[in-house]
Parts: C-alpha cells; structure tokens; sequence
C-alpha cells in the first residue's frame, strides 16, 4: 500500500543535531517538492492534511523535522514505518531507508529525501489506519530514536452529493491547492454541468476552458473518482458531452481506455475526433483564456510552473501599444493586421500583469512567493521581466520580512 517515490529535494545547507521536532502526517498536497525547492529556505510552506480518504485515492506521508540548534556534525537519520491496520494487526510499511543526510550546522526545517505515497486497495479494511515513524541517528553511539505517529481514516465512499452553487464552485476550484475537497468533485462537475454553464455563458466573454482544465486536473489527482466520472458521460446534450470529452481527453489514454465500457458511446465518438491529442493543451499562450488555464492550473496543483509562466508572458512586446492602438480605434482608424496581432500581443502582457496582482491580492501567498524567487534567483532572466515583478510584488504588498 505504501511506497516510496523518488527524491524531493535535498534542501538548501544546513543540518541536524540532536535537538529536533519530527512532523508526520497524511497529505493529499502535490506540491511538497515545488515548495521545498522554490519557497525555502527564505519562507517557510505549507501542507494541508487530510484525515479521511476512500480506496484508490492517492495520499502522501509527510516528512520532515525542525532543527532548534545548529548540529555540530553531520547528520544522517535512518528512518522506518511501521502500518497498523484497524484491527491491530501490522500493515505493509517502509523499512530502513535514509531519509535526510545534512552537513554539519545546519539549523531550520528540512523534508525527508523521499516522498512515501500510499493508496489503499480494495482488499483493505475500513476504519482508523496508523503508521509510526521511527528515526535513528546513524551517527549517534547510544543509538537514540525519535517516533511519531500519524493516522488516516479509509471510507468506503468520502462523496459528499450535496448540490453545489457557482459561489462554491469558484471556492473549490480556486483553493483546492491549499484546501483539497476531493469529496466535493463530483458535485462540482455536476453543477458545472448544468446550471453552472448556464450561468457562466450570461457572462460577457464566459469561455468555459480554464474550469474544464480544472475539473480535468482534479480528477487527474483522484482516480477513485474516474468511475463515477465515467458513468457521468450518460444523458448529457451535446454540449455536455463535449465538456466530459475534453475532460478525458486530459486524462489521457490510459484513463479513457480503463472506462471504454462505461463512457458513452457518443462521448467516446468524439473523444476519437480528437485523434489521441489533447485539444485544451498549449505549448505557447496566444490569448488570455490560456492565462486563465494556467491560473486554473496553479489552483489546483499549487506547483511552480504555471506561474513561471505566467510571469515570462510580463516580456515586452515591441509594436503598438494598447493605448495607441485603442485610441486609432476610437478615432475611427483601421489598424493593420500587424497592428491587430500587436494589439493581441500586448492584450496578454496585460492581462498576464492584471492577473497576477489581483491573484496576489486576493490570498494566493504561495504564487507571490513564486514570484520572490523567480525575481530573488533570476529564474527568468529577462530584466523588464524582473521589473515588472518588482512592481506586481509591490502593488499586491506581498513583498515582507523574511518569516512573514
């Protein structure tokens, strides 16, 4: 049921002495790695937990210990998990495998070399499951350990139906990265489905791609769900169907082909059209319901690279700006076609710093810490980029103390 994927990262400098606190829990978060590499050590991150989970759905076991004095030494920590299942008996655990290896006066937190990934299959017993974590100091002759434990409760359904309204809908899928609600995806897509899309087309300019990209990422993270997903495909217009084609159509083949038989037939026609490619993917942003897609992205991953990109669409576009161009229009001037594409290129630089600082502005920490170290380590290293993040960061008032 558990096991071990590879490296995280190996954090920054520093290590462990003797005195350190051990955290362990269960996870549903994906970006563990992203954070660790691209947040700390200048801020500190953060996981949600998760306590209740159903079979086949993905979770992590998070490692990771805090260091309260510099070590004077090297400090390597072997680590083991031992599962216990509802009735007491042992469960399929993890045996000695290093988990940090730090240099010596290294002092702070630091996450363990390797993720432990776990799912529970059919097989597994319902009811209140419990691993304990056992850290050994391979360099310390008395051969003292530290323990902690961690617990997860396995349902046979987390699935809560309840109806849900656009309000909710907008939460969901905004904070999922932060606030996972798998039991809820099933009551978005439905809403989504039906009196969502309705609503959202009263909208001037509603495209409905970035919340397909979305409702697709989701369930691409939980594939307990792909079932009822599948069965969901049956009774739908056409419209519908299309939006549930897309959907699997991000999923991938493997996902399409282990529901050939559920998927409806009509859905699975037109998934066929689109010839085993994915028609919402985009190697370049060409308009601004890409950036949208990428925030979508970011939403529900909390990973670096949307906002990475996000932030390399700040590059200056040469040609006729907005303001040029809008007023040529007012004025009843027709703009050439280079001048139209140059007016799209720089709609998206806009729209790119638009989204940015208004995201930021609204709660999303995480991205504006993104957006220190893509600035801080010159991750993108074009200098009008660099200055437009400097002015985003500072619009936002993301920009604090190291530690806040």
């Amino acid at each position: 049921m558990l096991k071990k994927l590879g490296a995280v990262w190996a954090l920054t400098a520093g290590l462990l002495s003797a005195a350190y606190d051990v955290n362990f829990f269960p996870t549903l978060a994906v970006n563990t790695a992203d954070q660790v590499r691209f947040v700390m050590p200048e801020r500190g991150i953060g996981l949600s937990r998760v306590r209740r989970v159903e079979r086949n759905q993905p979770f992590t076991l998070s490692i990771s210990i805090r260091l309260r004095e510099q070590t004077d030494r090297p400090l390597k920590l072997i680590g083991t998990i031992a599962a216990k299942k509802p009735d007491g008996t042992a469960g399929t655990g993890v045996p000695e495998t290093e988990l940090f290896d730090l240099p010596a006066g290294a002092k702070g937190v630091f996450f363990a070399k390797i993720e432990v990934r776990g799912v529970f299959e059919p097989s597994d017993p319902t009811g209140d499951w419990e691993w304990t974590l056992t850290l050994r100091d391979a360099g310390d002759p008395a051969g003292t350990v530290r323990t902690a434990t961690a617990g997860i409760q396995l349902a046979d359904s987390i699935s809560d139906a309840r109806p849900m309204d656009r309000a909710e809908l907008n939460r969901f899928l905004t904070n999922y990265y932060r606030n996972p609600r798998p039991e809820r995806l099933m009551a978005a897509l439905k809403f989504f489905l039906g009196d969502g899309d309705a609503e959202l087309r009263k909208r001037k300019n509603f495209n409905p791609n970035p919340v397909i990209h979305g409702l697709a990422e989701a369930f691409r993270l939980n594939p307990q769900f792909h079932d009822d997903l599948a069965a969901a495909t049956a009774g739908l217009t056409e419209r519908q169907q299309l939006f549930m084609a897309l959907i699997f159509a991000e999923l991938g083949k493997d996902a399409v082909m282990a529901q050939k038989e559920v998927i409806d037939p009509q859905v699975q026609v037109m998934i066929g059209q689109f010839a085993g490619k994915n028609p919402l993917a985009f190697s370049e942003v060409k308009n601004p319901v890409h950036l949208d897609m990428l925030w979508m992205e970011f939403f529900i991953t909390g990973k670096f690279e949307p906002v990475r990109r996000l932030a390399a669409e700040l590059r200056k576009r040469p040609g006729i700006s907005l303001a040029d161009g809008t007023a040529k229009i007012k004025a009843k001037q027709p703009l050439t076609p280079e001048e139209k594409r140059q007016m799209g290129e720089q709609l998206i630089q806009f729209s790119a710093d638009w989204s940015l600082t208004f995201h930021l502005r609204q709660g999303h920490r995480l991205a504006g810490f993104y957006l220190e170290t893509i600035f801080r380590r010159k991750l993108l290293p074009d200098p009008y980029v660099l200055g437009r993040l400097v002015g985003i960061l500072t619009k936002a008032g993301t920009t604090q103390r190291k530690g806040k």
